[in-house]
């Protein structure tokens, strides 16, 4: 039996990349493959391993978080592993690459894993996912980051076009484009037309990198211009929820739900504003088309991979948020309008098809590029 163990990423573990490593495990497992899901050092760890056994409490009780999480069926991404044959390797302080040989295939998914491995250990079975191509640029240690994958010999793949430019303009190497696939339970895509009882769904994370403050004056705008507009704001967390109660009394709240709710959001609402200025690849307005919902978005990302400006998406720029409200509003208004979009949801979705993530994956690795280009 073949053998694969990939390496949680080692951020807040409902980030995207949690989700993609949960869908390959559930796609490796049903091509037969035999799948260990390990728990990586805590990334800062290196940096700080001397400040002694309080930091060290605190990455135990971040594992033991982690682990909980991914294996409870309430949680957001473990839906994708119920019924798949997979094991958890669960360690107090780190991963051990030192056994890495006792597997085909040895996903890491982080710079910092790749300077967990160091030079001790080979990295002829190793494939690199890099999901965070502006960390390469736009960070305190991107140089540091740089250094790591330039000096990775393994296969490397990414999740867009715009990752494989960033990789090679900064990195000087070459990697093959692998997309996120949808999670199973957007599988197959129904972007049937339901009746939508809702108007406009806001992706709000309060950062500017995500578009927070774009969200809101988004919002805003739509209220202004049509009182009477359904709208509802889905998040990661609840630490924003009561500023944007007081600012928007009326508006729906969710947060922290499973992708089955997730799903039947989406299908409730006629629009998606998804106002994100960085992604690596932005998976949301995928999986809102996948359900007839149509994305508001800026083309950043693989998101012009899939969305299609007049066709199933409207794209949008900064400084012409009026323009983006105006064509929104017309969709929630018009129904023939709205039904031309949802027409136009009916692309080729067999690129992000998860149940055959795996075999997109090993045909990529079998193509991938080792040298410095």
């Amino acid at each position: 039996m073949n053998s694969i163990k990939m390496v949680l990423p080692s951020n807040i573990w409902k980030a995207g990349p949690q989700q993609l490593i949960s869908i390959a495990a559930f796609s490796f497992s049903r091509l037969g493959w035999e799948v260990t899901i390990s728990f990586p050092l805590f990334p800062y760890y290196q940096m700080r391993r001397k400040k002694g056994e309080g930091y060290l409490n605190l990455i135990r009780s971040y594992r033991v978080q982690l682990f909980k999480n991914i294996k409870n069926s309430d949680f957001q991404y473990a839906e994708d592993l119920l019924g798949a044959n997979v094991k958890y390797k669960k360690t107090i302080i780190k991963d051990n690459p030192k056994k890495n040989h006792l597997y085909d295939i040895v996903l890491v998914n982080t710079e910092y894993q790749i300077y967990e491995l160091g030079e001790r250990v080979s990295h002829d079975n190793l494939v690199f996912c890099c999901n965070h191509p502006l960390e390469l640029v736009h960070t305190w240690n991107s140089q540091w980051l740089r250094e790591q994958i330039k000096n990775f010999n393994g296969k490397i793949i990414t999740i867009s076009d715009f990752s494989k430019s960033h990789l090679s303009q900064y990195c000087h190497k070459d990697a093959q484009v692998l997309p996120c696939p949808l999670n199973p339970l957007f599988w197959p895509p129904d972007f049937r037309n339901v009746e939508r009882e809702r108007d406009v769904l806001f992706n709000y994370v309060p950062s500017k990198n995500k578009g927070g403050d774009l969200c809101e004056k988004f919002a805003q705008m739509v209220l202004a211009k049509r009182s009477s507009s359904k709208i509802g704001f889905f998040m990661s967390g609840v630490d924003s929820t009561r500023l944007l109660k007081n600012k928007f009394p009326n508006a729906e709240f969710y947060f922290d739900i499973s992708n089955k709710t997730l799903q039947q959001m989406y299908k409730k609402y006629k629009v998606f504003v998804f106002p994100s200025r960085f992604e690596g690849f932005g998976l949301p307005p995928l999986e809102a088309i996948s359900c007839g919902t149509i994305p508001v978005v800026i083309d950043v990302g693989a998101i012009g991979s899939y969305a299609r400006d007049k066709i199933n998406a409207i794209f949008m720029k900064e400084d012409e948020i009026d323009k983006a409200v105006d064509r929104c509003l017309a969709i929630v208004e018009n129904k023939s309008l709205y039904e031309q979009y949802r027409i136009g949801c009916n692309i080729d979705y067999e690129p992000f098809n998860p149940y055959t993530y795996a075999n997109r994956f090993l045909k990529a690795i079998a193509k991938g590029i080792e040298g410095v280009l």
